[in-house]
């Protein structure tokens, strides 16, 4: 069973620190908090397992916030950033394409919180059930026994588009999500992603995944968003990775956006 995620607040309004803190301890999530970016990364250096979950202000005068998310992305932290900032404007947008997956007003309600921290925390359960499958997923590439039909049914109950190729970067696997989106050309599978796929800058992505293991390119994951028609996806791609820290595939959760924007547009026509 996964355990809820460990949050670290960054700010230096002390109310604002208080008042997250006070959110979240109340639904019994584990809180640590820190007052500059320089303090935050401190914190991660040396206790980074103990971070799953950032909010991090974008308003400080010391070491920018977005050194911070850059630092993240460079070492190539799972760690997953909830920007805070008093209009989510041009500066939130730049750490939203740097690596944040979201922003939040310093004005929020209470109400406009939890919508914004539980989809974050959706998207931090998916991650952690995204590594299970990729573990899963390593026995098919290593042609060992397993039950496919159990792996088919448990992605194609999830709502986002999930795609798996292998070291050649053909496609072996897509959800139900991912057929259904227009994505693919066809059915595609055992066919190289350059044919299967519409959507070239995935292509090129998953591509670049494969080839991180070679010398000077280290393992990690990339964080994109894509434009395919009137979706806005945002992707996860990582390597797959076997026992002897070979590549042996790619995988790639892609999200769709525009849906959520649509209903944050209404929430806030609605307050």
């Amino acid at each position: 069973m996964l355990t809820k995620p460990n949050i670290l607040v960054v700010d230096n309004d002390a109310a604002m620190v208080n008042r997250c803190s006070q959110l979240l301890l109340s639904r019994g999530y584990r809180v640590r908090t820190a007052e500059s970016s320089k303090e935050a990364l401190h914190f991660v250096e040396k206790y980074r397992a103990d971070v799953d979950i950032m909010l991090l202000s974008l308003e400080f005068p010391d070491l920018g916030a977005m050194s911070v998310i850059e630092v993240l992305h460079r070492i190539k932290s799972r760690i997953l950033v909830m920007a805070m900032t008093a209009d989510c404007g041009e500066e939130a947008i730049e750490a939203m394409h740097a690596g944040a997956y979201d922003c939040i007003r310093k004005s929020f309600t209470n109400a406009r919180f939890w919508t914004k921290m539980n989809r974050v925390m959706e998207r931090f359960t998916l991650a952690r059930q995204l590594e299970i499958l990729k573990k899963e997923r390593e026995s098919v590439l290593m042609k060992d026994s397993y039950d496919e039909d159990t792996i088919l049914t448990i992605l194609d109950s999830m709502a986002d588009l999930i795609l798996v190729t292998d070291k050649a970067g053909n496609l072996i696997l897509c959800n139900k999500a991912a057929v259904e989106s227009g994505l693919l050309v066809g059915t595609g599978l055992g066919r190289p992603i350059e044919e299967c796929l519409k959507n070239k800058d995935l292509v090129s992505f998953m591509m670049e995944t494969l080839k991180s293991g070679q010398p000077r390119r280290p393992f990690g994951h990339q964080i994109c968003l894509l434009e395919m028609g009137d979706a806005r996806l945002r992707a996860h791609i990582d390597p797959v990775i076997n026992r002897d820290s070979i590549i042996i595939g790619s995988v790639a959760l892609l999200y769709d956006m525009s849906q959520t924007d649509a209903m944050d547009q209404v929430k806030a026509d609605l307050n």
